[in-house]
């Protein structure tokens, strides 16, 4: 992928038997907004193969993420479960997602995901791409939380995310985020030194306390520089190799920057891999499914003040803005021939967490027989819709969170009405609707009075339920009642996301080639 802020990572689950059932491939897109691609109305970059999904197949208008943000929403897909009830929601700490590949917590061994069952069931798993849902527990090489973990005899693959600090372009997170930071941490260590050298010889305990804050500088300094060390990399199962983020072929090539040229490249990778399955007969016998694991993030910006965030249409809000629907719904694309027919368009509310059970129903997968057991599953099968059995949601529900707290309800009250209940707003700059740099969820705004849309109708989320109205009562106290009914049924679980399991370990760094950690790749000879 180029430097911009659109990745993919590939499930590639390949069944023994294909004869009787489905191969299954998913392509999943870091980021990608729901305006980003031609299918989705984008007039500006033209995607053509990934437009041949939904001329092919099945485009989905409501496909909705589990969260706004990567590390929750991948949790819940590969489960079918909402994040919360994994210990992978951030909790009370507001940490949304997984910042080192040496740190504990990841998604629990405990969990069944999609790869597991399949495995299970006489398939070949793979997964190749972006993980972000942690690596080891113990010591690095457990693989603990790893794709072998959870069902995937192979994995090729970033274990983190696509951060500012990967490229040699001079961009970082922290700058983005602060843009004065390393100013003012200079500056805080040049005066400590100097202070210091002037304190030496009137006051030790005064020297010895210069001294120390220098010293606590420096290691913020090296701590930060080496970010891109620490989590610039890709990993063949349990091995590390070198992270690649340039491919200058790309590079140029869109009329939306870095990150036009990204959905480029997006685009020619998807049309080689259905290239691949005409070619291997397999065309007509494998589930395609193309998903972004939230919307497009808004504010981010390169070092020259270029956007390079994906674009969310109509929508309003994007990444990390809680329950707003930039940042929770996604383009979502189902090709299956023997089950959907060509040019299908499905208007109804669907989660991500729907293609577990989905999956599992058009291969002839009885549930029951399966290790997820007794355990609440949040997805549901979609196959009514798609054969067009039905036209209404199999969800009468959906509840969006943001960590653990509920930010919004959706009522699928009929085929033709869809209510949503919105608790929380993100916390937006003055005059806009954007943060900083990302919103987050700890400080997030509780509405004393709620919002409530018809989304099925307002689309852009402008136009709300007059307050006070026998409407506005009526959808309110349904969908708190809803909400309250959830969440005593949501068993608390060890938090995967707190302070102790969040800090970055040096035990559990991977490290190619001691003390240094830098490699290269062959084909693209970066060395850091």
């Amino acid at each position: 992928m180029v430097e911009g802020r659109v990745l993919v990572f590939l499930v590639l689950l390949g069944c023994i038997n294909a004869a009787k059932r489905p191969n299954v491939l998913v392509l999943m897109v870091d980021d990608l907004g729901y305006g980003d691609v031609g299918c989705y109305d984008n007039v500006t970059i033209k995607t053509p193969n990934i437009d041949s999904l939904a001329r092919d197949g099945a485009r989905f208008t409501q496909a909705l993420a589990a969260a706004s943000t990567c590390t929750p929403s991948r949790a819940a897909f590969l489960t079918a479960r909402y994040p919360v009830r994994q210990g992978m929601s951030g909790g009370s700490l507001g940490r949304e997602v997984i910042l080192f590949t040496a740190q504990k917590g990841g998604l629990p061994q405990t969990e069944v995901t999609l790869g597991k069952v399949l495995l299970e069931q006489g398939y070949n798993t793979s997964y190749v791409g972006k993980w972000h849902l942690g690596v080891s527990c113990e010591r690095y090489g457990d693989n603990c939380h790893t794709p072998m973990a959870h069902g995937f005899q192979y994995w090729y693959g970033m274990p983190m995310t696509n951060v500012k600090d990967f490229g040699d372009d001079g961009e970082s997170v922290v700058s983005a985020q602060m843009p004065n930071f390393f100013r003012y941490l200079y500056a805080v260590l040049s005066g400590s030194c100097l202070a210091a050298l002037v304190l030496r010889s009137r006051s030790r305990f005064l020297f010895f306390l210069m001294m120390l804050v220098a010293l606590v500088a420096t290691l913020i300094l090296l701590f930060i520089s080496c970010s891109k060390i620490f989590n610039s990399m890709i990993m063949k199962n349990g091995e590390v190799h070198t992270f690649l983020a340039t491919v200058p072929e790309f590079r140029g090539k869109s009329r939306h920057g870095l990150y036009g040229d990204s959905v480029l490249e997006l685009d020619w990778a998807v049309g080689e891999i259905l290239s691949e399955l005409r070619r291997l007969g397999l065309a007509d016998d494998t589930i395609v499914y193309l998903t972004s694991d939230n919307g497009g993030h808004l504010e981010e910006r390169g070092v020259a003040g270029d956007v390079q965030g994906g674009y969310n249409g109509p929508l309003r809000g994007g990444k990390l803005m809680g329950a707003m629907e930039g940042g929770i719904r996604v383009p979502t694309l189902l090709r299956y021939p023997p089950l959907v027919r060509p040019g299908t368009t499905i208007d109804a509310p669907v989660s991500l967490m729907d293609l577990f059970p989905t999956v599992l129903s058009v291969a002839g997968i009885d549930m029951k027989s399966t290790p997820v057991g007794d355990r609440t599953l949040d997805g549901r099968d979609l196959t009514p819709l798609l054969t067009g059995r039905a036209d209404r949601s199999p969800h009468e529900f959906l509840f969006h969170y943001c960590t653990d707290v509920v930010h919004a309800v959706r009522w699928m009250e009929n085929a033709s009405t869809t209510w949503k209940v919105q608790f929380y707003l993100p916390n937006w700059l003055p005059g806009t609707e954007r943060c900083h740099f990302a919103c987050l969820c700890s400080e997030a705004r509780r509405l004393e009075t709620p919002l409530i849309y018809n989304i099925q109708q307002d689309i852009s989320e402008r136009r709300p339920l007059p307050v006070g109205s026998e409407q506005y009562r009526r959808v309110l106290e349904r969908c708190q009642r809803a909400r309250d009914e959830h969440l005593a049924g949501v068993e608390a679980v060890p938090d995967q996301l707190t302070w102790s399991q969040f800090i970055w370990r040096p035990s559990l760094q991977p490290c190619c080639t001691l003390p240094y950690c830098t490699c290269e790749d062959p084909k693209y000879p970066q060395p850091y």
